[in-house]
């Protein structure tokens, strides 16, 4: 072999080493993403249903400090997230977003404010259930997919087994009718 193929063959590997190297960080930024921003739409969520202190006004959510993470975190979501799932997060922020703009404004007890509060709610929520699969580690994947195998299978057991019990009632009462009939 000659030497300027032994060259061209090593680039191709660093190459493809390179490239896989890469692909693993990202993937490993974008976990550390959905984990930050995942608890970051928690602590909303909670801060959300948090007892209100003043019962004439709500409990509203310093957007702020949420917008920052939001915005540090989003590429790297975005690299790696589903369009419905990155829209789903983006969309939680958004509704946080306009309840800190209601917070600014002074807004008080109003059927406006709680509707605004509701959705950020359910928003945050939604949020929290697309970011799930992406701050899963692979081993919590393996692991998450081995245990709905073993649910899947030991329900196919039950139900042959109520299948068998249900062929068996039938027979015995096919052959108590089947005594009836004969006397």
């Amino acid at each position: 072999m000659s030497a300027l193929a032994v060259v061209v063959i090593g680039a191709i590997l660093g190459g493809v080493v390179q490239a896989v190297f890469a692909a693993r960080d990202r993937k490993r930024e974008a976990r550390a993403a959905a984990l930050i921003v995942g608890d970051a739409l928690t602590e909303a969520l909670m801060r959300n249903h948090e007892p209100q202190r003043n019962p004439f006004r709500p409990v509203f959510i310093d957007y702020g400090a949420y917008g920052v993470v939001w915005d540090t975190e989003r590429k790297a979501l975005a690299r790696t997230m589903a369009k419905d799932d990155f829209q789903a997060v983006s969309k939680a922020f958004g509704a946080l977003r306009v309840l800190g703009k209601k917070d600014a404004a002074g807004y008080d007890l109003s059927d406006d404010v709680f509707d605004a509060l509701y959705q950020a709610g359910m928003a945050c929520e939604f949020g929290r259930r697309a970011l799930h699969a992406y701050s899963l580690s692979r081993r919590e994947k393996v692991l998450l997919a081995v245990q709905r195998r073993l649910k899947a299978i030991k329900q196919r057991i039950e139900f042959r087994r109520m299948g068998r019990e249900w062929q068996r009632a039938r027979r015995a009462e096919a052959d108590a009718d089947d005594g009836l009939y004969r006397r």
